[in-house]
């Protein structure tokens, strides 16, 4: 039987889109034909019952997950790494798993976001003409059930307020080496690569996500995946909507590097009566 599926779907309960709500996760998984969808919402797992709920009216099997983010210590350089795992098939109840989640839902996303905007206003950019505290306000406006926000609120922002034309101009204001790019590991103390994995693994299976994103280089590369392998990590992400066909290749080439165990996302899937968990096609 053939499955399909996506293992990395946010709703406005993290860093989705305004108005990704899970009837429209749910409309989107209908659709686009989809068998199973994982809710991976940063740090917490929310929407997961009512996001279940509505499946189960088509038949979607919707499966217990979250993107937990931790820092790495990269063992060269000593360098603090924000990286992202993928948990899926999670026990919302577990306890090692509900601890690291609290943990990481009080940092201070207040502090990160207005530092951004700082850094805005530092460039000649004033969405609406406010001062940082009333752009938080708008920002806490336009996201108001969001558990997560970051570096997307402020696009939002700035895009409405006419101060890009587009988002993905946004983002590379905001981006690493973007000229008003503001360091996470100053506001966001999250737990540690080690604490992560080992709650995630408790219960579920474990993933890493979008390894691109981390500017880490060929040798870094593969100094993560090394550990994260040595932590009991199970797949990694290659397929990713940013993800050109060429970093895609990267990616697969690296799994392969880290024998076949090392698989893609893509390659995971669970059955509908949740009996039964597959590595491979």
């Amino acid at each position: 039987m053939k499955h399909t599926f996506d293992f990395h779907v946010h709703t406005h309960l993290s860093d989705g889109d305004p108005g990704q709500s899970p009837e429209r996760v749910v409309a989107a998984a209908v659709r686009e034909g989809l068998d199973h969808v994982g809710l991976t919402d940063h740090d917490h797992m929310i929407g997961r019952e009512e996001c279940r709920a509505l499946a189960a009216a088509h038949q979607i099997d919707v499966v217990n997950g979250c993107e937990v983010s931790c820092y790495w210590n990269r063992p060269t350089t000593g360098e603090k790494v924000l990286i992202h795992l993928g948990g899926h098939w999670l026990d919302p109840e577990d306890r090692a798993l509900v601890q690291i989640l609290k943990h990481n839902q009080s940092v201070n996303f207040e502090g990160y976001i207005k530092e951004m905007l700082y850094a805005c206003r530092k460039l000649g950019l004033q969405p609406y003409g406010e001062d940082v505290d009333r752009l938080y306000e708008r920002v806490k406006f336009i996201t108001p059930e969001s558990f997560h926000r970051g570096k997307r609120a402020v696009v939002q922002v700035l895009t409405f307020g006419g101060c890009v034309e587009n988002r993905q101009e946004g983002y590379k204001l905001l981006a690493h080496g973007g000229p008003a790019h503001v360091d996470p590991r100053r506001f966001l103390h999250f737990v540690g690569l080690e604490d992560a994995m080992e709650a995630i693994n408790h219960t579920g299976l474990s993933t890493l996500n979008h390894l691109h994103y981390y500017h880490l280089g060929g040798k870094g590369n593969r100094e993560l995946l090394r550990r994260v392998k040595e932590l009991g990590c199970q797949a990694m992400e290659v397929e990713y909507t940013r993800y050109d066909k060429r970093q895609q290749g990267r990616l697969l080439k690296l799994c392969e590097e880290f024998e076949d165990k090392t698989v893609s996302v893509k390659e995971i899937f669970h059955s509908v009566d949740g009996t039964e968990k597959y590595l491979f096609e």
